[in-house]
């Protein structure tokens, strides 16, 4: 049964699996790789799964394959074009000729609750119904929230080079949200945050609220984007943190 098949591989991802010890009752004993615990639960957001399988029009044989290439392509594509923060979804997969297993509606929806993103067909050719990521928290469970907290996460590491070996002053931290503030009014202005404003869809720190005396004496310097994205209904952080080795790192925080 496809559906309890599904269901299983789901489950074998769960971040809810406390006994990882693998004993004869243990139905993940058999795994090469063991489930997530809890605290990996983040990392969810970053896996996406794909049903059913499909065949293209090149291929020699009506052999079946897995939908992970056309999905990657698609995703690419739509992000190159219209943006990260734009679902590549419920647009033709150019090529595919076939899907296997046929799902009913019944299969489908259910797939669909289970963030599963279903390939199918109608009058505009295949393509993928949903995009959705297998995180539990509806925050980043969207597929183009992801991305564009991954891209969010690039541009902070490339500008954050340049601001190393600064030194840490009022200018500077003026500096700084400045050059945050003209890039995030950029994806604004594409339409990547929620918000008819900027001042609603996202904000730069770097006040006293973030670098508080103690931790610039310690040489540490913190830069907080706090943004919207389209779907989520609160904003989601990305920190950009300076340390006093001139070492950058970048976290995420809720």
């Amino acid at each position: 049964c496809i559906r309890d098949s599904i269901k299983a591989h789901l489950a074998r991802l769960s971040p809810l699996i406390d006994d990882l010890d693998g004993g004869d009752d243990d139905p993940m004993g058999s795994l090469l790789v063991p489930g997530l615990r809890f605290g990996e639960e983040p990392a969810l957001s970053y896996a996406a799964l794909h049903h059913p399988w499909l065949s293209t029009v090149d291929a020699t044989t009506r052999a079946f394959q897995p939908p992970d290439g056309a999905a990657a392509g698609l995703i690419a594509k739509q992000a190159n074009g219209a943006g990260v923060w734009i679902a590549s979804a419920n647009l033709p997969i150019a090529g595919v000729v076939a899907l296997s297993p046929r799902l009913d509606d019944g299969v489908q929806a259910d797939l669909i609750d289970r963030q599963v993103n279903v390939l199918r067909r109608d009058p505009r050719g295949f393509l993928i119904f949903n995009a959705e990521t297998l995180s539990p928290s509806h925050d980043l469970s969207p597929l183009p929230v992801r991305l564009l907290m991954i891209l969010l996460r690039r541009l902070a590491l490339r500008e954050g080079r340049a601001y190393v070996f600064e030194p840490h002053s009022p200018d500077f931290r003026a500096q700084v949200r400045r050059r945050f503030e003209r890039m995030l009014s950029l994806i604004h202005e594409r339409g990547g945050f929620a918000g008819t404003t900027p001042n609603q869809s996202f904000r730069v720190v770097t006040d006293d609220s973030v670098n508080p005396p103690a931790e610039v004496d310690r040489g540490r310097f913190t830069a907080e984007l706090r943004v919207a994205p389209s779907r989520p209904f609160r904003y989601l952080n990305v920190r950009l943190l300076r340390t006093g080795s001139e070492q950058l790192s970048v976290e995420e925080t809720r």
